[in-house]
C-alpha cells in the first residue's frame, strides 16, 4: 500500500471523481460510502480509487479501474443522493461514478499537483486511512460502518475521525518522511 501511494505523490490530477455506494435507506448523509476517484494526467485512461477495503472495513486500499462508461455529473449528485435515502423505487443499485471536475468546491484538486500523501494511524500502529494534501486543498479518505467516506475543505466535511478517537490517538505521518 505504501509504495502504490508512494507512486501517486507528485502527479497531477486530470480529473476527479466521486465513486459512490447508492446509499439505499441511509438516514444520515454522512454515512454514505463515498470514495475519491483520480485520473492523472500521465494516465488518462485508469481511474485509481482509494477507499476501504471491505472485507475488514478499515484498511485503506488502491483501486485500479478502467474510466467508467456511465458517468453522471456533479448536478445530480444531491438530487440522486435523496432518491436513494428515500428509498426511491426503479433505481438501478450499482456503483454510480461523478464525473466532479468542473464543481467549483474541487477546483483546488483539479489540475493540481499531489503535494504529499499522509497515513493516518490509530495508536501509530492501525493504519486508518489516507490523506492526500494539495498546495490549497486536501482529500481525505476514512472508513465509515458501511465503506468509506471522503473530505474536502469544502466538500462533506463531517470531521469522520473525532469518530475515532474513543478508540485512541490519531497520528498523520506523511510518505515524505517514511
Amino acid at each position: 500500500m505504501i509504495n502504490e501511494l508512494k507512486k501517486i505523490k507528485d502527479k497531477t490530477v486530470k480529473q476527479f471523481y466521486l465513486v459512490v455506494w447508492p446509499p439505499f435507506g441511509e438516514s444520515d448523509i454522512s454515512q454514505i460510502d463515498l470514495s475519491a476517484g483520480y485520473v492523472f494526467e500521465d494516465s488518462v485512461d485508469q481511474l485509481v480509487v482509494i477507499t476501504t477495503d471491505k472485507n475488514d472495513l478499515t484498511t485503506p486500499i488502491i483501486e485500479y479501474l478502467p474510466i467508467p462508461s456511465i458517468k453522471r455529473n456533479w448536478i445530480e449528485f444531491e438530487q440522486r443522493m435523496k432518491r436513494w435515502m428515500s428509498c426511491e423505487e426503479g433505481m438501478e443499485m450499482d456503483v454510480e461514478y461523478y464525473e466532479v471536475s468542473d464543481s467549483n468546491l474541487f477546483n483546488n484538486i483539479v489540475k493540481q499537483k499531489i503535494l504529499d500523501v499522509e497515513l493516518i494511524t490509530l495508536n501509530t500502529n492501525l493504519l486508518l486511512g489516507v490523506k492526500l494534501i494539495f498546495n490549497n486543498d486536501f482529500v481525505l479518505s476514512t472508513p465509515i460502518s458501511d465503506g468509506n467516506t471522503i473530505e474536502t475543505k469544502l466538500f462533506n466535511s463531517y470531521n469522520n475521525l473525532e469518530n475515532f478517537l474513543l478508540l485512541g490517538s490519531i497520528d498523520f505521518i506523511s510518505l515524505n518522511k517514511v
